[in-house]
């Protein structure tokens, strides 16, 4: 079985067998990215993150840019009040194998926290190595609404400055406690665009099931599994698995 395959199968086997003994709730942001547990992160003295990790394929909102990659990613917070928050992000992925793309980039985002609602708006910037693709700005706003701890619904718009297009999506999260070192997180959303990279109309449906093992209170191992259905392209249907490895300090 090659190795791409049998990465998939086992972080999948893993999501399944920890959903399996419990329900499951749900937490925000975006795709790539995963946190600890709020009651963990108030415990951080500094709240800077340092993640490394493996993908068997880099899809990035519903498009395949690489294949099997390896990444690491610095992030932190901010706090203004305690409401009030900048997060900031530096990235870097680059394609293993015969592949030659790679990516540095960072983002910056503002977010207030009010009631149940969280309201942001922010920068990223992708410096791409590729043949095909640019390097791009990207400038985007959101909204989420936390029921509670373990659920929230989220919608966010997101403008490409390289394309002049349009990006946006619906996501839901549902968090679950299988005990006290870990939980399974269920991620599930629809996009569409407007003249994104020639598209317009729904994009692609995505879903990611993923297990997180807090080692410590500041180590953490996540294997994940995801799937992206695509409306356009010729990788319409993409299945994809790896797994993070965090360090907060």
């Amino acid at each position: 079985m090659p190795m791409k395959h049998y990465i998939i199968a086992l972080c999948y086997t893993l999501a399944l067998a920890t959903s399996a003994t419990a329900e499951i709730e749900l937490e925000v942001e975006p795709r790539v990215e995963f946190e600890l547990e709020p009651e963990l992160k108030q415990e951080l003295p500094i709240g800077i993150e340092a993640v490394t990790g493996y993908r068997s394929d880099y899809i990035y909102k519903g498009s395949k840019l690489a294949g099997e990659v390896v990444d690491f990613q610095l992030s932190g917070e901010l706090a203004y009040s305690d409401y009030q928050f900048l997060r900031y992000s530096l990235w870097y992925v680059n394609e293993t194998g015969d592949g030659d793309f790679s990516e540095t980039g960072f983002s910056l985002k503002y977010l207030e926290q009010i009631e149940q609602f969280d309201y942001y708006v922010g920068l990223k910037y992708r410096n791409i190595s590729d043949d095909i693709l640019d390097s791009t700005a990207e400038l985007f706003a959101g909204i989420r609404w936390h029921k509670n701890e373990f659920f929230s619904v989220g919608a966010e718009v997101t403008y490409d400055t390289e394309v002049d297009g349009w990006h946006s999506e619906l996501s839901l999260r549902h968090l679950r406690d299988i005990n006290k070192d870990s939980f399974v997180s269920i991620d599930l959303g629809l996009s569409a665009v407007h003249n994104y990279y020639g598209e317009d109309g729904v994009y692609d449906v995505f879903s990611r099931l993923s297990y997180t093992y807090n080692i410590t209170k500041t180590v953490s191992f996540s294997p994940f599994v995801g799937t992206s259905f695509q409306h356009y392209g010729a990788d319409r249907e993409l299945l994809y698995g790896g797994a993070w490895f965090e360090v907060s300090f």
